[in-house]
């Protein structure tokens, strides 16, 4: 593919974008019509990671770049939110020093309570709703066949029980 065309379309430019712009934008998407296959597995990837909101997202990596991150990484670290030097060290590289990504994880922490703080709500409803749902769906695979075998044994010794009562009769 030479030029960054794709099925006849040519790429205007490309940026870095956090995870909650992805899932503000599909969102919005999604309330047009259906999403494909793709774009559905994306958006319930981001309903289950994002943490932040667009936001809070774009103030973070405001911070992050004021310290000297570079934007992919400041993207990655907002999407991620580490929790220890190691972890943030790993994302940005080696080279950084080992107080930057403790001023790091010390900016992220802000973000990462306030964020939690304000979707603690939303959270607990989202896993309630998903628990209804998934109490209801039928049980496949090896738990179903276990399942099975408890109940056929528990007929078989119900069966057996009903033939000894009507012996000693």
């Amino acid at each position: 593919m030479k030029g960054g065309c794709v099925i006849g379309l040519k790429v205007k430019g490309s940026r870095v974008v956090p995870l909650s712009e992805v899932y503000k934008i599909l969102e919005g998407r999604k309330k047009r019509g259906p999403l494909g296959y793709e774009q559905q597995t994306c958006y319930d990837y981001c309903e289950r990671f994002v943490e932040l909101g667009v936001d809070e997202t774009a103030s973070l990596i405001k911070e992050l770049k004021e310290l000297g991150i570079d934007e992919e990484h400041a993207c990655a670290l907002a999407d991620i939110l580490p929790e220890h030097v190691s972890q943030v060290m790993v994302i940005c590289g080696k080279e950084t020093a080992e107080d930057k990504a403790k001023q790091v994880i010390g900016i992220i922490d802000k973000y990462r309570y306030k964020g939690k703080k304000e979707q603690t709500g939303k959270a607990k409803e989202k896993k309630k709703e998903e628990g209804k749902k998934e109490s209801g769906k039928e049980e496949t695979g090896a738990k179903a066949k276990k399942k099975e075998t408890r109940e056929e044994k528990g007929r078989q010794e119900a069966k057996k029980e009903k033939k000894k009562t009507k012996r000693e009769k």
